[in-house]
């Protein structure tokens, strides 16, 4: 320090300088070590939490829209025995409940269609038996008929019973194959004016009683299958009246949304022991007829969005109640 030339003081300043610059190295290299070790502790935690908690979530989430889209052979890996892992027991368990379920369903539905099945095609072969018997003993007698009159009697026993075998098969088509619904916006009661300008045609005997729908009424429906539904009804009720006289009172009721239209005849009625059978194909109470019509009828209204009920609570004969949701009221 003494030295004139200022020796020292440099070597003493030199050595200070250094030792900042060594200080400030340190400094960085903590630094960056730090930050890598917490970057690299980051990335392990990371990998990890991915490992145990976001892969498993990911499986599940997978499995689930499988489920979502009807596969229940979806399964999730069980890879630990934390709650993760019972979740993942748990889903395994519920979707093969979820498929033995609709396997079990699957063979119940085929089960009860070739119930359904066989009992429709045993009604349809019993209602074919009857005309076939008496078109074949009817053919043999009239290979031996020599009476021109009992000889047209025979052929006209044919003729008969060869269209209620055509009329049987139409039925049976219709109920089994109708075409599906044109919507359209109508008049409620068109289709059933036009069914009933036909079928009382030379109905001379039957008296129609009508209480009139309000005009502005309008539903959306296909008016050629409810046209084929009330023609069915119709006849239905005609039957049901035989060729004595008779009346048909037409009727309606505004309940809510919806529009009921009813049919009521004069006949005999329908006891309540019948009535839970009522829209079952092939039965009738009838000496003819195919069993078919009521199920038709039914069938072809529901393809409309409506239902076709039986009201036993209007009095004599029977009624049937056409109910179609409205579309609103026209202007």
């Amino acid at each position: 320090m003494s030295d004139s030339n200022g020796r020292v003081e440099a070597v003493l300043f030199s050595g200070l300088e250094h030792q900042g610059d060594g200080l400030l190295l340190n400094k960085v290299t903590l630094t960056l070590t730090i930050v890598c070790a917490g970057t690299l502790l980051a990335v392990i935690i990371g990998l990890l939490l991915s490992r145990i908690v976001a892969r498993p979530i990911a499986h599940l989430r997978d499995a689930v829209m499988k489920v979502a889209a009807q596969d229940f052979q979806a399964t999730v890996p069980i890879r630990s025995d934390d709650e993760i892992g019972d979740l993942a027991r748990a889903f395994n368990g519920m979707a093969l409940s979820l498929k033995q379920a609709r396997d079990a369903q699957k063979r119940a539905f085929q089960r009860d269609k070739m119930t359904a099945m066989g009992e429709m095609s045993m009604a349809l072969a019993h209602e074919i038996r009857n005309p076939i018997g008496v078109i074949s003993t009817a053919a043999g007698l009239l290979e031996t008929a020599s009476n021109p009159n009992r000889q047209d009697e025979l052929r006209e026993m044919i003729h008969d019973e060869s269209q209620t075998l055509n009329r049987l098969l139409k039925d049976f088509q219709q109920l089994a194959r109708h075409r599906q619904p044109e919507l359209s916006l109508i008049d409620p009661m068109q289709p059933l004016e036009k069914a009933i300008r036909v079928l009382l045609a030379g109905r001379d005997n039957i008296v129609l009683i009508r209480t009139p729908l309000p005009d502005r009424i309008r539903v959306w429906a296909d008016p050629d299958l409810l046209h084929q539904a009330w023609v069915n009804l119709l006849n239905n009720a005609l039957q049901a009246i035989g060729e004595q006289p008779g009346e048909l009172k037409i009727g309606h009721r505004l309940d809510g949304e919806n529009v009921e239209i009813l049919l009521q005849d004069s006949g005999p009625g329908i006891p309540l022991e019948e009535m839970p059978r009522l829209f079952e194909p092939f039965f009738t109470t009838k000496n003819h007829g195919s069993g078919l019509g009521l199920t038709i009828a039914s069938t072809l209204v529901e393809a409309n969005g409506g239902s076709l009920s039986l009201d036993p609570a209007t009095g004599p004969g029977a009624c049937f109640v056409v109910r179609l949701p409205r579309a609103g009221e026209a202007s």
